[in-house]
């Protein structure tokens, strides 16, 4: 097959196509970064999942834009055609949704609002006190209905404080890890 004469083969050297590799891989943490927050701003991804990914993605990214000597992101963007503006704002601010910075260390801000914990609380009580065969230890009913005595008196937007939020996450874990125990020996006493 003859070649038409103004095509003209191109060679890429081991550091050209380097380059290229690096260039490549930056360009995917950048799409990766604009949808795992569009992810975030959807609802659609564990918030632990996403704070993870996304601490790993922007480690990989300062390595790489380091590496390509990359430092004008939104340039880059532009330059090769890319929509990920969201990615820009995170880079820019520099950690994932939810956390601040804090002098050295990074403090997770998590916000309980009372308008997700209330329903989800009432329905797990209404759920418990239908079970008949498998009863949940008063001790951990009590506090569970403690619990929800307190949000149902907050406003609709208030947030749980942080020493709330982890009382309130042991609560819930100690009211599980009994349940399954109370599980797992209704069922080894029915064999």
């Amino acid at each position: 097959m003859q070649r038409s004469p103004l095509a003209k083969e191109v060679r890429f050297d081991a550091a050209e196509r380097e380059r290229d590799k690096d260039l490549a891989t930056l360009f995917e943490i950048l799409v990766t970064l604009d949808h795992l927050e569009n992810a975030v701003a959807r609802d659609t991804i564990n918030p632990r999942e996403y704070r993870e990914e996304c601490r790993r993605l922007l480690a990989r990214l300062k390595l790489i834009q380091t590496k390509c000597k990359e430092n004008d992101l939104k340039a880059f963007a532009e330059r090769y055609w890319l929509c990920c503006d969201l990615a820009l704002a995170r880079i820019k601010n520099g950690n994932p949704a939810g956390e601040q910075e804090q002098g050295q260390e990074t403090h997770v801000h998590t916000i309980m609002l009372v308008t997700q914990l209330r329903p989800e609380l009432s329905s797990l009580l209404r759920d418990l006190g239908k079970m008949t065969t498998y009863r949940l230890p008063e001790k951990y009913m009590s506090k569970l209905r403690s619990w929800l005595s307190n949000l149902e008196d907050m406003s609709a937007m208030d947030e749980l404080s942080e020493s709330e939020q982890s009382q309130f996450s042991l609560d819930i874990s100690e009211a599980e890890a009994e349940l399954e125990q109370i599980l797992k020996s209704k069922s080894m006493g029915a064999s």
